[in-house]
């Protein structure tokens, strides 16, 4: 399937029948959409069963979908709400017992690193994974959207329902408070 053919016209294409654009749709997104639960949940059996929960969500809503925004804020939407679904089922005070003791273990990323650069990114990511735990919940989602996917600010505004400048300040306050983190860390090595 061509390259250049936008996520919004697979996913018409979808709708409309062609199982193959469900395929690559699923290839260009899995990979961000999985490392989004699972750094917003810690149980990776949860982060798994939340993420084949929005592609199950997905194909069954396949046939309402209308491209009035980009795929990925349509996605992401879908995501943001089963995990606001998750965190109601399990009540607040576990939900955030579970967000504080993240595992990006399964994280799909790049292996191809040499060993000794692959244990100073070990280092620093296990830095980064704690110091994203640490943020609060909204400014935490707002982050791993914007580092997950390729939406915009506008995007991200649209799938929190909120406005642009409260995501921008989110995201603002979010990068701040990981570069305190993280060089308060630093200090303490």
């Amino acid at each position: 399937m061509d390259a250049g053919v936008t996520d919004e016209t697979l996913m018409c294409r979808y709708r409309d029948g062609d199982a193959a654009s469900f395929d690559v749709l699923y290839d260009r997104h899995k990979d961000s959409l999985y490392r989004f639960f699972v750094r917003q949940c810690s149980a990776t059996p949860v982060a798994k069963e939340l993420f084949q929960d929005v592609w199950l969500g997905l194909i069954h809503s396949r046939a309402q979908y209308e491209p009035t925004a980009q795929f990925s804020t349509y996605l992401y939407r879908l995501a943001k709400n089963r995990l606001i679904d998750h965190y109601r089922k399990m009540g607040r005070r576990k939900a955030l017992a579970e967000l504080t003791n993240a595992d990006i273990s399964e994280v799909p990323g790049d292996e191809s690193a040499q060993p000794d650069v692959r244990v100073i990114g070990e280092q620093l990511g296990d830095r980064i994974a704690a110091g994203i735990d640490a943020l609060p919940e909204a400014q935490r989602c707002v982050f791993l959207m914007y580092q997950e996917s390729d939406m915009s600010i506008d995007d991200i505004a649209s799938v929190m329902q909120v406005n642009r400048e409260t995501i921008k300040s989110r995201l603002r306050y979010a990068i701040a408070k990981l570069r305190r983190y993280c060089q308060e860390e630093s200090d303490d090595s």
